[in-house]
């Protein structure tokens, strides 16, 4: 029989502590190695438009890990679950399919609009400067919309086109866990930009952890308004 001793040290902020950053590890390891692909062509590769083909096969692939992290780590978060390694797996087996149904179609996408960018850069019209501009701002809106799919993706089943319609109204109507998330990431990326890339190998799953925490409560009104009626 536990002593009052250890079952305090057992339920202490530092036990806790210490086994979320131990699980966010795991996670982040099995994060690395389902995406090896993508971070090898990253680290290895300039960022170049004629190694663009490589970077687009290379994130096929990443979509199903994204998608699995995000459910780990929000079982983590929501049933403080001790089995990360077991859920990334079981995630990535069972929302693979589910995953690159919409993941493939936004990377193209993607990385068509990159070529059309890169062509249009060199085009010195008024036209040319618009379309750009409007590009990017499709680019923009676009990747917050893929984060909230994500997002979504990670508890609740809906068909691609509900998911679509779903993450659009989700990100006007919880405008400030939408902004939040967007600010999480912006500011991953100033991070990287301003250190190194290599920290994607140890940053995945806390990047993960952050906007999961900070989408409960979307999550929350999804499933209350989408998947509680009779």
């Amino acid at each position: 029989m536990n002593t009052p001793r250890e079952q305090e040290f057992g339920a202490g902020f530092l036990f806790q502590f210490t086994n979320r950053v131990y699980w966010l590890l795991i996670l982040n390891f099995c994060f690395v190695l389902a995406n090896g692909l993508f971070l090898f062509f990253v680290m290895s590769l300039q960022p170049d438009l004629s190694n663009v083909i490589f970077y687009y096969l290379a994130l096929i692939p990443s979509g199903p890990a994204i998608a699995a992290l995000l459910y780990a780590t929000l079982k983590l978060i929501q049933e403080n679950e001790e089995s990360p390694f077991r859920d990334f797996i079981h995630a990535y087996k069972v929302n693979f399919k589910d995953t690159l149904k919409f993941w493939i179609p936004i990377v193209t996408f993607l990385c068509i609009s990159i070529v059309n960018i890169n062509y249009l850069s060199n085009q010195s019209t008024v036209l040319s400067e618009i379309m750009t501009m409007a590009l990017f701002m499709v680019i923009l809106f676009l990747s917050v919309l893929t984060i909230q799919m994500f997002i979504i993706n990670a508890k609740l089943t809906f068909k691609t086109k509900d998911l679509f319609r779903v993450a659009i109204y989700s990100s006007f109507k919880n405008i400030k866990i939408t902004a939040g998330n967007a600010a999480i990431m912006f500011l991953f990326w100033v991070l990287l930009s301003s250190t190194s890339d290599f920290l994607l190998l140890f940053l995945g799953s806390v990047l993960a952890y952050l906007i999961m925490l900070n989408s409960r409560a979307l999550l929350r009104s999804i499933e209350d308004q989408f998947c509680h009626k009779e």
